[in-house]
């Protein structure tokens, strides 16, 4: 990914998050961003495309912080407390090492898919599923010596 690439996604994902994906505008995004509407399109052929790259950078960026928690944690049981005390700070506001603004209470995926029916099959596409979250834990589970049961 370019700096331009995430400077756009960036830019995009604060807002997003700030005014709700429905109330961003790619004119928005180009003002805040300081990049041209042609660099824009180069990178995204639309606010789709765009919202697409911005829910999987965010979830990247979870996940890798997630992850880290555990992995830093001691195998087994400590890892597997290490994640809900990760995810009790998420909850409650009090992740600031994950770098993303709005916290929980602001889920871009469950935020798009409530106010935007029709994102449900392109943000599919993107496997942000709860399924695969829980495979992501059993991986992490797996990798710290904890076997979950299925």
């Amino acid at each position: 990914m370019t700096e331009k690439q995430q400077l756009i996604i960036r830019t995009a994902l604060k807002l997003f998050y700030r005014q709700g994906i429905h109330a961003v505008g790619i004119n928005e995004i180009i003002q805040q961003s300081g990049v041209a509407k042609k660099t824009l399109y180069n990178y995204f052929s639309g606010k789709e495309a765009l919202i697409l790259a911005a829910l999987h950078y965010r979830d990247e960026i979870f996940m890798g912080w997630l992850g880290g928690i555990m992995s830093a944690a001691k195998p087994g049981q400590p890892a597997l407390i290490a994640m809900f005390h990760g995810l009790d700070d998420w909850f409650n506001d009090h992740a600031e090492a994950l770098g993303i603004s709005g916290g929980f209470s602001s889920m871009p995926v469950a935020n798009t898919l409530i106010r935007k029916p029709r994102y449900i099959r392109p943000v599919k596409r993107t496997k942000h599923t709860f399924t695969h979250w829980l495979c992501n834990i059993r991986s992490w589970s797996a990798r710290t010596g904890l076997q979950l049961n299925s």
